[in-house]
Protein backbone atom coordinates (compact mmCIF):
# COMPACT_ATOMS: atom_id res chain seq x y z
CA UNK A 1 0.00 0.00 0.00
CA UNK A 2 1.23 3.45 -0.83
CA UNK A 3 1.86 6.01 1.89
CA UNK A 4 -0.89 8.44 0.79
CA UNK A 5 -3.51 5.68 1.06
CA UNK A 6 -2.20 4.61 4.47
CA UNK A 7 -2.28 8.19 5.78
CA UNK A 8 -5.93 8.53 4.83
CA UNK A 9 -6.84 5.13 6.32
CA UNK A 10 -5.07 5.94 9.60
CA UNK A 11 -6.72 9.36 9.86
CA UNK A 12 -10.15 7.88 9.19
CA UNK A 13 -9.51 5.07 11.67
CA UNK A 14 -9.01 7.74 14.35
CA UNK A 15 -12.25 9.45 13.21
CA UNK A 16 -10.41 12.67 12.42
CA UNK A 17 -11.28 15.13 9.70
CA UNK A 18 -8.45 16.57 7.64
CA UNK A 19 -8.99 19.83 9.48
CA UNK A 20 -8.70 18.15 12.90
CA UNK A 21 -5.59 16.19 11.94
CA UNK A 22 -3.95 19.21 10.32
CA UNK A 23 -4.59 21.30 13.43
CA UNK A 24 -3.10 18.59 15.68
CA UNK A 25 -0.08 18.30 13.38
CA UNK A 26 0.27 22.11 13.16
CA UNK A 27 0.09 22.11 9.37
CA UNK A 28 -2.42 23.48 6.88
CA UNK A 29 -5.33 21.30 5.80
CA UNK A 30 -4.40 21.62 2.12
CA UNK A 31 -0.91 20.28 2.92
CA UNK A 32 -2.43 17.21 4.58
CA UNK A 33 -4.66 16.77 1.54
CA UNK A 34 -1.57 16.87 -0.68
CA UNK A 35 0.08 14.15 1.44
CA UNK A 36 -3.03 11.95 1.34
CA UNK A 37 -3.35 12.27 -2.44
CA UNK A 38 0.34 11.82 -3.18
CA UNK A 39 0.84 15.31 -4.58
CA UNK A 40 3.47 15.92 -1.88
CA UNK A 41 5.55 13.82 0.49
CA UNK A 42 5.77 14.64 4.21
CA UNK A 43 9.16 15.13 5.86
CA UNK A 44 10.44 12.45 8.23
CA UNK A 45 9.76 14.82 11.14
CA UNK A 46 6.14 15.16 10.05
CA UNK A 47 5.82 11.40 9.52
CA UNK A 48 6.92 10.92 13.13
CA UNK A 49 4.27 13.41 14.31
CA UNK A 50 1.66 11.60 12.21
CA UNK A 51 2.66 8.22 13.63
CA UNK A 52 2.30 9.67 17.14
CA UNK A 53 -1.08 11.22 16.33
CA UNK A 54 -2.40 8.02 14.75
CA UNK A 55 -0.81 5.87 17.49
CA UNK A 56 1.17 3.62 15.16
CA UNK A 57 4.85 3.00 14.53
CA UNK A 58 6.60 4.28 11.42
CA UNK A 59 6.94 0.65 10.32
CA UNK A 60 3.17 0.26 10.64
CA UNK A 61 2.58 3.48 8.73
CA UNK A 62 4.91 2.43 5.94
CA UNK A 63 3.51 -1.11 5.80
CA UNK A 64 6.83 -2.78 6.59
CA UNK A 65 5.56 -5.35 9.05
CA UNK A 66 3.34 -7.13 6.52
CA UNK A 67 6.15 -7.36 3.98
CA UNK A 68 8.30 -9.28 6.46
CA UNK A 69 5.56 -11.77 7.29
CA UNK A 70 6.24 -14.96 5.28
CA UNK A 71 2.60 -15.93 4.71
CA UNK A 72 1.76 -12.40 3.56
CA UNK A 73 4.76 -11.86 1.34
CA UNK A 74 2.95 -10.58 -1.73
CA UNK A 75 2.07 -6.92 -1.91
CA UNK A 76 -1.44 -7.73 -3.09
CA UNK A 77 -2.11 -9.86 -0.01
CA UNK A 78 -0.82 -7.10 2.25
CA UNK A 79 -3.00 -4.51 0.57
CA UNK A 80 -6.05 -6.74 0.70
CA UNK A 81 -5.74 -7.18 4.45
CA UNK A 82 -5.02 -3.53 5.18
CA UNK A 83 -7.83 -2.38 2.88
CA UNK A 84 -10.32 -4.61 4.64
CA UNK A 85 -9.39 -3.77 8.21
CA UNK A 86 -10.98 -0.39 8.66
CA UNK A 87 -10.46 0.04 12.35
CA UNK A 88 -7.02 0.68 13.72
CA UNK A 89 -7.57 -1.32 16.91
CA UNK A 90 -8.35 -4.47 14.90
CA UNK A 91 -5.29 -3.91 12.73
CA UNK A 92 -3.06 -3.62 15.81
CA UNK A 93 -4.47 -6.88 17.20
CA UNK A 94 -3.97 -8.70 13.91
CA UNK A 95 -0.35 -7.56 13.82
CA UNK A 96 0.23 -8.78 17.38
CA UNK A 97 -1.30 -12.16 16.57
CA UNK A 98 0.98 -12.46 13.54
CA UNK A 99 3.99 -12.42 15.85
CA UNK A 100 2.80 -15.46 17.82
CA UNK A 101 3.94 -19.03 17.23
CA UNK A 102 1.67 -21.28 15.17
CA UNK A 103 0.51 -23.05 18.34
CA UNK A 104 -0.30 -19.75 20.08
CA UNK A 105 -2.14 -18.49 16.99
CA UNK A 106 -4.29 -21.61 16.94
CA UNK A 107 -5.20 -21.06 20.60
CA UNK A 108 -6.18 -17.45 19.86
CA UNK A 109 -8.26 -18.50 16.84
CA UNK A 110 -10.05 -21.22 18.83
CA UNK A 111 -10.81 -18.79 21.66
CA UNK A 112 -12.13 -16.13 19.30
CA UNK A 113 -14.19 -18.69 17.40
CA UNK A 114 -15.76 -19.99 20.62
CA UNK A 115 -16.55 -16.47 21.81
CA UNK A 116 -18.20 -15.50 18.53
CA UNK A 117 -20.26 -18.69 18.45
CA UNK A 118 -21.41 -18.01 22.02
CA UNK A 119 -22.43 -14.46 21.10
CA UNK A 120 -24.56 -15.64 18.21
CA UNK A 121 -26.30 -18.27 20.34
CA UNK A 122 -27.74 -15.63 22.68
Amino acid sequence: MKLPDMLKILRNAKSLTQQDAAKALKIRQYNLSDYETGRATPSIELLIKMADLYEVTLDDMLGREFKNTPYLSSTSSSNLIIDNIADLHTLKIVRRVQKLSDKEKEQVYQTIDAMIKAMFQK
